[in-house]
């Protein structure tokens, strides 16, 4: 048998100035309880987004937990090259966002195949102009084999330098 009494009791509360009832809304908030204790949870209101999503997953049982069943449809197998492998990882590491949504959209391989076609295209470009203005010459080349090879390093990574800030970190 359950007996049950009532009886309240009145306290006056002392007055609280601004920061003080902020500090303790919020306190309220992240203790798991709530501000006005007076405002009760309604069935409708906990099951709010509920009945508005549709879902069109399927979903497969391993242990306890529902995995998706998501599937990439097949990318062309061209292997990627070096400047898409760098833009892949520049992506992943520093634009979370952009690197999940062209992978979602099926768009990121693509993306690194052209970003290496476009800069392996330009790096062919730039390194004749970077070498005749450097001084590499075939007649350098024959006499002094070792400074042209300096030279022509010299030409790559400045051409290097120019794609990553132009193509791979944009």
């Amino acid at each position: 048998m359950r007996t049950s009494c009532r009886f309240s009791i009145s306290i006056p509360r002392p007055r609280l100035g601004r920061w003080a009832r902020r500090s303790a809304r919020l306190t309220s908030r992240f203790c798991g309880r709530s501000a006005s204790p007076s405002r009760s949870m309604s069935a409708s209101n906990s099951r709010k987004g509920a009945l508005h999503m549709e879902n069109s997953l399927t979903y497969t049982m391993n242990g306890d937990y529902q995995i998706p069943d998501l599937k990439l449809t097949e990318q062309p197998e061209k292997p990627l090259g070096k400047y898409g492998r760098m833009r892949k990882a520049y992506l992943k590491e520093h634009r979370p966002l952009i690197y999940n949504q062209l992978l979602l959209t099926e768009k990121l391989y693509p993306h690194l195949i052209e970003i290496d076609e476009t800069a392996q295209s330009r790096l062919e470009q730039m390194m004749p102009q970077l070498a005749k203005d450097a001084g590499a010459t075939e007649q350098l080349k024959a006499s002094d084999p070792m400074r042209w090879v300096g030279l022509m390093n010299t030409c790559k990574a400045q051409a290097e330098e120019i794609l990553m800030a132009e193509l791979i970190h944009s």
